[in-house]
C-alpha cells in the first residue's frame, strides 16, 4: 500500500475537501466549532500546510469572532477561497473591544459582500445594520440576538436589505425588509418572537406563498394567533396568503396559549410534518370556526409541559390526521401518573366513523409519562401487523410489593410479547 507522503497534491486536496464539507454541512448556520478547527490539518507537516493552504473549499467559513486572530482569519479567508462564495458567521459580542475586532473584520468583508452565500448575525448592532445593504446572493441569513442581557441587544433596529436571491431566514425579535419591496420567495422561514410584527411576517409568507417549503413560528410568550384580517385592508395585497402551496413541514412553538388558528390561516396542502409544542391549548369545544383536515400529514408532533388537557388535544387533532405514518406524544405536565395510560387512549378507541383512528400508522412515541404495559399490549394487538416501532420513554408496571405476584408476572408477559411484535 502506497504511504500517504506518496499521495498527489491533487488527489490530497481532494480527500480535505470531503472532509471540510461533511463537518460543514453538519453545522446549520455554519460556525467555528468544527468547521475551521478542521484546518488544524495544516499543522501536520508543511506538505499538508502548502496544500490545504492551495485548497480554496477549506477557507469558505468566515468566522468572525471575539479574538486577537478574528481580522487576520477574515483575510485568510479571502485571500485563499479563491472567489467562492462565503458564509460569514459573527459570534457573540461581549465587550468593546470584542465589538471594534468585529468591526475591522466587516471592512474587510464588505467589498466581497457580492461573495456571501449566507450570513450569521448573532446580534444587531448600529455598525452592522448601517453597512450592510447589497447581498445579490445571500441565500441564507440568521439573524438572532442570543439574550435581551447582551449588551448589543436592541429591538428597535431593522436591517434594509437588497437580497434578491434570499432562501432561508431565520429570524428573532427583528424584522428585515428589502429595497423597493422586492421581497424575497423564501423556501424556509423561523420567525421567534414576532408579535408586534405582524404585518412583516404577512408580508414574507404572502411574498413566499409558492416557494415556502418549511415554517417554524415561536413565540416566547403572549397568545399565538395566526390572523390576518384587516392586514390586507392597511397594507395592501402582498399582506394576502391564502395557500401555501408548496409547505411540506410546519411548526409551532409558544409558551402561552395556541389559538387553532394557527392550523387554518392557509390552504396546506402538501404538508408532510407538524410539530405542536404548547404550554397552553384553546379550548376545542364550541370553536367558532372549523379547523381543516390535513389527508397528505406523515408525521404528527405534539407536545406541552403543562397543558394539562393533553387527551383531550390527542382526541380533536387525531381525526384531521387520518393518513399518518409516524406520532410522536410528549406529556411533561405531570397531570396523569401513567396508570391509565391517557396518551394511548385516544388510539384504542373507534372514530365516529366506526374504523380505528390513523390506521396507517407505522411509529409511536410517547414521552413525559409512563406507558402501561396493558394498554400498549392492546394497542399492538388492535393494529398489527401495521405499527412497526414503539418508543416508550418509560414504562408502567405494578411493583412487586403493591400487587399479587400474578398481576407482576402478567406484565413481564406483557413486555416479552410486545418484544417479539414491535421494535420498543
Amino acid at each position: 500500500m502506497a504511504s500517504i507522503d506518496k499521495l498527489p497534491p491533487e488527489t490530497l486536496s481532494h480527500i480535505f475537501s470531503l472532509l471540510f464539507q461533511s463537518v460543514k454541512e453538519d453545522r446549520i448556520p455554519p460556525v467555528d466549532s468544527q468547521a475551521y478547527e478542521l484546518l488544524d490539518i495544516l499543522l501536520v507537516c508543511r506538505r499538508w500546510n502548502k496544500v490545504a493552504c492551495q485548497t480554496p473549499s477549506l477557507w469558505t467559513i468566515a468566522h468572525v469572532g471575539t479574538d486577537q486572530d478574528a481580522w487576520p482569519r477574515v483575510w485568510r479567508c479571502i485571500e485563499r477561497s479563491g472567489g467562492l462564495p462565503l458564509d460569514v458567521n459573527f459570534m457573540p459580542l461581549r465587550d468593546d473591544e470584542g465589538v471594534d475586532r468585529a468591526s475591522m473584520a466587516l471592512k474587510a468583508l464588505l467589498p466581497q459582500a457580492s461573495r456571501w452565500r449566507s450570513l450569521s448575525l448573532p446580534y444587531m448592532m448600529d455598525e452592522i445594520s448601517e453597512q450592510l445593504s447589497s447581498l445579490p446572493n445571500l441565500v441564507e441569513l440568521t439573524l438572532h440576538p442570543i439574550t435581551e442581557e447582551d449588551g448589543n441587544f436592541s429591538s428597535d433596529l431593522s436591517l434594509c436589505i437588497d437580497a434578491p436571491n434570499l432562501e432561508t431566514l431565520l429570524i428573532k425579535s427583528y424584522e428585515v425588509y428589502f429595497h423597493d419591496d422586492k421581497w424575497p420567495h423564501l423556501k424556509s422561514l423561523e420567525s421567534r418572537d414576532f408579535l408586534g410584527s405582524e404585518a412583516w411576517l404577512w408580508g414574507l409568507l404572502g411574498s413566499s406563498q409558492d416557494t415556502l417549503e418549511k415554517l417554524v413560528l415561536r413565540q416566547h410568550e403572549g397568545l399565538l394567533d395566526m390572523n390576518n384580517q384587516g392586514l390586507e385592508d392597511e397594507f395592501g395585497e402582498q399582506m394576502k396568503c391564502n395557500r401555501l402551496a408548496v409547505l411540506k413541514a410546519l411548526e409551532i412553538s409558544a409558551t402561552g396559549m395556541l389559538k387553532w388558528s394557527g392550523l387554518r390561516f392557509a390552504e396546506m396542502p402538501a404538508l408532510r410534518h407538524l410539530t405542536i409544542n404548547q404550554e397552553c391549548f384553546e379550548e376545542t369545544e364550541n370553536l367558532e370556526y372549523s379547523v381543516p383536515p390535513f389527508p397528505s400529514l406523515e408525521s404528527l408532533h405534539i407536545s406541552t409541559d403543562h397543558a394539562p388537557d393533553m387527551e383531550r388535544v390527542i382526541e380533536f387533532l387525531l381525526p384531521l390526521t387520518p393518513n399518518i405514518t409516524s406520532l410522536t406524544l410528549i406529556d411533561g405536565s405531570g397531570v396523569d401518573q401513567g396508570t391509565e395510560g391517557h396518551l394511548l387512549l385516544p388510539l384504542l378507541l373507534h372514530g365516529d366513523s366506526g374504523p380505528l383512528l390513523c390506521q396507517r400508522l407505522e411509529d409511536l412515541e410517547l414521552g413525559g409519562t409512563p406507558t402501561p404495559i396493558d394498554k400498549l399490549k392492546r394497542f399492538v394487538e388492535l393494529r398489527e401487523p401495521g405499527i412497526k416501532r414503539i418508543s416508550c420513554h418509560e414504562l408502567w408496571c405494578p411493583s412487586a410489593g403493591s400487587l399479587e405476584e400474578k398481576m407482576l408476572e402478567e406484565a413481564r408477559q406483557g413486555l416479552e410479547w410486545l418484544e417479539k411484535r414491535v421494535e420498543l
